[in-house]
């Protein structure tokens, strides 16, 4: 019996129950086909707004982990990208999902980002504005986006000055107070130029578009108040601006209200990894000696794919003075799949922050590597640490029991059990021990556990089965009363299982032990084929059942069973045509699955059946016809027996000319004392069947013996119908000698079969 993989997947009948955080723990964990799942019902369970986009967020990256997602993603924004008819606001909307899916893909590297872009491209070509300013402002930040994608700057810029021309003429804005709009377009330019600046190496290039951004974020930030949500922002990247020009030998007078948040160089390094610009922060920090430029220096590098020379810096320090960017690293590792580099980030993190919740956070992904390492010994261990930072006590139980779970793939099963003998017994979990009690050979107290599971009414129908199937595992291990019970109930409640095929061949063999009544392998039979028609050994096991039944009918009504399969292979029907007793039901069979001759054994022989069978349904010309087939091969499949059949074919058939000629073909192999004598026998029956009665005693005298020896019977009988045509013919012809020879002949071997 196949070995049962143990349940891995805790659910939650409610998001309050905790749907939500076993979403979050699978995704760690990188089972996304279950995290998947999952999502889907949380998000029905109306979840709130934060959890809504977490959700979401977890969806996208599943699917773009998914080579099938992707391509269902792909192929379903080129059907939308080709629909004609949408509305202005689904064209926006439709656009939208689009370029902040392929934004994500391209970040994780996935290439088909570009298929998403293009389709966004087709939508955004077909909207029109109407006039509408608010439409095409974001029409033209949509286009923007997607331009972006690709590393095109100079088509966005083109696009945004036409937008302010035609909407925000020069006349108008140099009337005081600007619009929401126009404000959003000055600031989208900007940062238009600010990505020329960050993608260009020539020096005189970069001071001229950074510059020309320090210029759009200045007109929109003159009318922010202080106050406003952008202010801020604007003033980090106008100071960004000067502090990169500076270092160019540039200076740039800002207002005296424009401040940076924080220390400008840090401020200027983060922004720079906030937009992605890890060149520029390497080069600005190759030779930065302070531990928190060094970190950012790590970050970097791990963000372009260089994990191992980020490791060489932050081994470097001692203390690590902001953590959260050791966090930053291993997600960034993750993404160039190094998993290995990345364990070692969250490894730091942990000695440097055990506590928290981003210690959580760290504790469930560095988990997640090991074991997707098959380190599942270590991964349990990190696991259990992580259990003693929880706050709440089903966290606890889950994560505990998750570890229990990688104890069991580690082969660990005392620690398996031991870890789950301290958590509450839900079925999952009872269910988990059962198996590491099998794993450890403890059969009686797993089957115990199992028939205790078992009887709970509210067990979901995946461990019900999982459950039903070790049951019938022990229960056959241990020799029990109850598997013929165990093994008739799975088949009942699971007949589209894959394992019932081979369940019902074990209660096939149990039934036999136990010479069950007729009716259990009538039953059986109809069962196995109705869950396995064109299972490989329906036919064997439908053969197997009906040896069982002697009630002819029954056992009709099972062979009839398999004449609605769709085909059946040449040497199952072979072995069927030699079990059925109708002569009618075999050529129906044979009628239903023919199968074109050709010479090899499996075929001679069942071709050479259907010669014996239309034989005995008196139907010789179809016999002569397949035997002749089967003769006239180079390699002839069983010889003898073929030329034997068309022997006896040939004579029911009255073409004596072809009877003798047969005869005398095979006289001519290799043939004992018996077989000789019996092909005579027809030979001599020949000649005299055509009234060549001395053609028929000299080939009749051929065969018989004259020492009168005792024979067996079959023997004996062939040289008493050879003496009996001697004599008959001898009478014909009045030959006196022969008649009064073969008179003696058979008084000799009548004393000898009487003494």
């Amino acid at each position: 019996m196949k070995r049962f993989a143990p349940i891995l997947l805790l659910l939650s009948t409610t998001l309050a129950a905790g749907m939500f955080e076993d979403a979050e723990r699978l995704f760690l964990q990188g089972k996304f086909k279950e995290c998947d799942s999952l999502i889907g019902s949380a998000l029905k369970a109306k979840p709130t707004d934060a959890q809504r986009v977490k959700l979401q967020a977890m969806r996208e990256y599943i699917w773009g982990n998914d080579p099938e997602r992707v391509a269902e993603n792909v192929k379903k924004a080129g059907e939308i990208a080709r629909h004609r008819g949408w509305l202005t606001a689904d064209l926006l909307n439709h656009s939208a999902l689009l370029i902040r899916r392929a934004e994500d893909w391209k970040a994780r590297g996935i290439p088909e980002y570009q298929d998403l872009s293009n389709a966004a491209a087709e939508l955004l070509g077909q909207l029109k504005d109407g006039g509408n300013p608010a439409i095409a402002i974001r029409q033209v930040i949509l286009q923007t986006r997607n331009d972006n994608l690709n590393g095109e700057y100079h088509e966005p810029i083109r696009l945004i000055q036409n937008l302010l021309r035609l909407y925000y003429p020069s006349r108008h804005r140099a009337q005081g107070k600007k619009s929401s709009g126009e404000i959003e377009l000055l600031i989208l330019l900007g940062e238009q130029y600010a990505g020329l600046g960050a993608s260009t190496r020539d020096e005189r290039e970069k001071i001229k578009t950074l510059s020309s951004a320090a210029q759009y974020y200045l007109q929109a930030v003159k009318h922010l108040p202080e106050n406003s949500v952008r202010f801020p922002d604007l003033c980090d990247r106008l100071c960004l601006c000067r502090e990169t020009l500076r270092l160019l030998g540039y200076h740039l007078q800002l207002p005296r209200r424009i401040k940076p948040r924080k220390s400008m160089e840090l401020s200027m390094i983060d922004e720079m990894l906030r937009s992605r610009r890890f060149h520029d922060v390497i080069m600005a920090l190759e030779n930065k000696s302070e531990p928190s430029m060094r970190l950012r220096y790590a970050t970097a590098l791990s963000a372009i794919g260089k994990p191992d020379k980020a490791i060489a810096v932050i081994q470097e320090l001692k203390e690590i003075p902001e953590p959260h960017f050791l966090l930053q690293m291993g997600k960034y590792a993750i993404a160039f799949a190094d998993k290995e580099k990345a364990g070692v980030f969250f490894q730091r993190f942990l000695a440097t922050a055990p506590q928290g919740q981003d210690a959580i956070t760290a504790n469930q992904q560095y988990a997640a590597i090991l074991i997707e390492q098959k380190k599942y010994d270590e991964g349990a261990n990190v696991l259990l640490q992580q259990a003693k930072l929880l706050p709440g006590q089903d966290q606890k139980e889950n994560t505990l029991f998750l570890a229990a779970q990688y104890f069991y793939q580690a082969g660990r099963y005392s620690d398996c059990i031991r870890v789950l003998s301290g958590i509450s017994p839900t079925p999952p979990r009872k269910l988990l021990s059962a198996q590491a009690q099998i794993k450890n050979n403890d059969i009686r107290n797993a089957f115990l556990l199992l028939n205790e599971l078992l009887k709970e009414k509210n067990l979901s129908a995946g461990l019900r089965n999982t459950a039903a199937k070790l049951a019938v595992f022990c229960s056959m291990k241990l020799d029990s009363p109850d598997t013929v019970r165990l093994l008739e109930e799975f088949l009942r409640q699971y007949p589209d299982d894959a394992e019932s095929p081979e369940y019902a061949r074990h209660l096939l063999t149990l039934y036999k032990t136990a010479n069950a009544n007729p009716v259990k392998f009538e039953k059986l039979a109809a069962y196995f084929f109705r869950v396995a028609p064109m299972h490989h050994d329906t036919t064997a096991f439908l053969l197997a059942c009906a040896d069982r039944i002697p009630n002819a009918a029954s056992q009709e009504n099972i062979f009839r069973m398999l004449l609605n399969q769709k085909e059946m292979p040449a040497a199952d029907l072979s072995v069927l045509l030699k079990k059925i007793p109708s002569l009618s039901l075999k050529r129906e069979f044979w009628k239903r699955y023919h199968k074109p001759f050709e010479n090899i054994p499996e075929l001679c022989e069942l071709y050479f059946q259907i010669a014996e069978i239309e034989f005995k349904l008196k139907n010789y010309r179809q016999t002569s016809a397949y035997l002749e087939l089967l003769l006239q091969q180079t390699e002839v499949f069983q010889y003898k027996k073929c030329k034997k059949l068309q022997i006896e074919s040939y004579v029911k058939l009255g073409r004596e000319t072809d009877v003798r000629k047969s005869c005398q073909e095979l006289l001519l192999t290799k043939l004992d004392t018996k077989e000789k004598r019996s092909i005579v026998l027809l030979l001599a029956q020949s000649w005299a069947r055509s009234g060549e009665s001395k053609k028929a005693i000299a080939c009749a005298w051929t065969a018989v013996p004259l020492d009168g020896n005792k024979l067996d019977g079959n023997d004996e009988r062939m040289i008493r119908d050879l003496l009996r045509i001697i004599i008959d013919e001898a009478k014909k012809i009045q030959s006196k000698i022969d008649l009064q020879e073969a008179e003696d002949v058979m008084k000799i071997y009548s004393r000898a079969s009487q003494g």
